[in-house]
């Protein structure tokens, strides 16, 4: 690979060895097509005057790639036809070809890989120590994750940070898109693509990791699957992913960032990409990736339509970061097409507790006067509101009003076919029945919700289940039942004492009171 820093561990290598007495010999590969076997060994054995006496002669050769290609299997003539006694290093930016297999299989050969000279943390902080520079945990993590320990990107950054009051801002800005990153790409990476594949890439580059599926629909090429194999052979920028039953392809984070840079620049390619994906993902039911490309892809209509399809689920699952940032688009706050829906998110991600009662009571009632289109988004949007409305009620009057409404849709399509929906429906009601004193049936409803959301897999609504369990129990004086539901949160969540993560911020800044799982025996 590229800028890894082959030649200076080879170099660092050899230095050692030279000092601890050994013979060296090393060789600069010459032009494709001049490398032969014997003209190799004839040159060092008048550089060391390896006579097959026994003794270990290191023999290294860099740059092998340059004429390895056009002689498939040079590895294996080399080893074939070494003399007696010699140890030989070779490097290149390509994996050899033809001829090292058998070499792997009988333990003749040593191959580090290009993840192998990948810079850890402790690595990374030696280098900025040798240039006077102390990098934060913080600035350790950006970098790492940035480069993935890729050493051209570290030398790029590190000695430019030193005696700069603004590392910060340029360790939180470094990336691929670095001026000179990318020209290191274009000039050593993508230059020695074959035509049409930047362009092709640029489509293909909607996330780090990409199927093979995937890649056909958002480039439009059947052949895309080939082109990135060929693109993985010789480089680790790209490498193919094992162990999945799914092929696919990995893009390193510096040219991923670089191609994205790039394909915002013709912003009708990361647009159209992007949107591609969202739909690709969203046919799949895939709500996580489908709203993140929507997000990626910067239209707000798309971004609104995706919440519609997939906000709700995110949010009673626990994993609501992406509607969150959703959320916080200006275009979103400023009111899009799915306005109804976006504000039904967040008010239920400040449900049940409504820490700004007041501006929750005007989004609620404007959701109960503007009504929503027809078709089978509204019918479960509409329970949504009630349930909403529910956790609001604060009068005997209104709970009960709230409960009945509640009651009146139990067998709506919009909640009879949403098992989450039924279920935060199903909360709701128990939360009315608590605020009219009736404890044993607001639990025995919660203790329904947190059984039957744990085995489908809604964390938020587990959690609030049970964190709404103990509140019942607390209020009609059995702290023994409080206790015990504490207990099975900690065994439930496997720590004591973890508080719950998730659907507890809130949009508006604020956060939620802590949230406890526990299912009541």
């Amino acid at each position: 690979m590229a800028g890894s820093g082959k030649t200076t561990l080879l170099a660092a290598w050899a230095g050692r060895l030279h000092r601890k007495g050994e013979s060296i010999t090393w060789v600069r590969a010459p032009e494709p097509g001049r490398l032969h076997p014997a003209d190799v060994w004839r040159q060092v054995g008048r550089r060391s005057g390896v006579s097959g006496d026994g003794d270990t002669r290191y023999v290294f050769i860099d740059g092998l790639d340059r004429v390895e290609g056009d002689r498939p299997g040079l590895v294996g003539e080399l080893v074939a036809s070494a003399p007696e006694g010699i140890r030989l290093v070779v490097a290149g930016r390509t994996r050899p070809g033809a001829g090292p297999t058998r070499l792997r299989g009988d333990g003749s050969m040593v191959d580090v890989a290009p993840a192998d000279l990948a810079f850890d943390r402790s690595e990374l902080l030696a280098l900025a120590a040798a240039h006077r520079l102390l990098l934060t945990d913080e600035e350790t993590t950006i970098l790492l994750q940035r480069t993935a320990g890729w050493v051209t990107g570290l030398m790029l950054i590190v000695p430019f940070l030193h005696g700069r009051n603004d590392s910060a801002r340029l360790v939180a800005n470094f990336d691929g898109d670095d001026p000179a990153v990318a020209g290191f790409l274009r000039s050593e990476i993508i230059a020695g693509w074959a035509d049409g594949d930047e362009n092709t890439m640029l489509r293909a580059a909607v996330r780090p990791v990409l199927s093979v599926d995937l890649a056909v629909e958002v480039t439009k090429r059947a052949d895309a699957g080939a082109m990135l194999d060929r693109l993985a052979w010789p480089s680790a920028l790209i490498t193919r992913e094992s162990g999945d039953d799914t092929r696919a392809y990995r893009i390193h984070p510096i040219l991923l960032a670089y191609l994205q840079s790039e394909a915002r620049r013709r912003d009708f390619v990361a647009a159209a990409a992007h949107e591609t994906a969202a739909r690709w993902f969203a046919r799949r039911a895939d709500g996580q990736n489908a709203l993140e490309q929507a997000l990626a892809a910067g239209l707000p209509i798309l971004t609104a339509e995706m919440l519609d399809a997939f906000g709700l689920d995110l949010v009673l699952r626990g994993t609501p970061d992406l509607v969150l940032r959703a959320l916080a688009e200006p275009a979103t706050r400023a009111g899009d097409p799915g306005a109804s829906v976006t504000a039904s998110l967040r008010l239920l991600l400040d449900a049940p507790y409504f820490p700004d009662r007041g501006q929750a009571g005007h989004l609620l009632a404007e959701l109960e006067t503007a009504g929503l289109a027809s078709g089978g988004s509204a019918k479960v949007w509409t329970v949504v509101i009630d349930a909403l409305a529910a956790f609001f009620a604060a009068t005997p009057d209104e709970i009960r009003d709230r409960l009945a409404r509640l009651g009146a849709v139990r067998t709506a399509p919009g909640r009879r076919k949403n098992l989450g929906v039924d279920l935060l429906a199903a909360t709701a009601e128990a939360w009315c029945r608590a605020g009219l004193g009736e404890a044993e049936r607001a639990e025995a409803g919660l203790r329904m919700v947190a059984v039957t959301a744990r085995n489908a897999g809604y964390q938020w609504l587990f959690l609030l289940a049970g964190d709404l369990a103990a509140v019942a129990a607390s209020r009609r004086g059995d702290w023994a039942r409080a206790s015990l539901i504490d207990d099975q949160l900690a065994r439930a969540t496997g720590a004591a004492a973890r508080p719950a993560t998730g659907a507890g911020a809130s949009w508006n800044g604020l956060s939620r009171p802590t949230l406890w799982c526990a299912i009541p025996d």
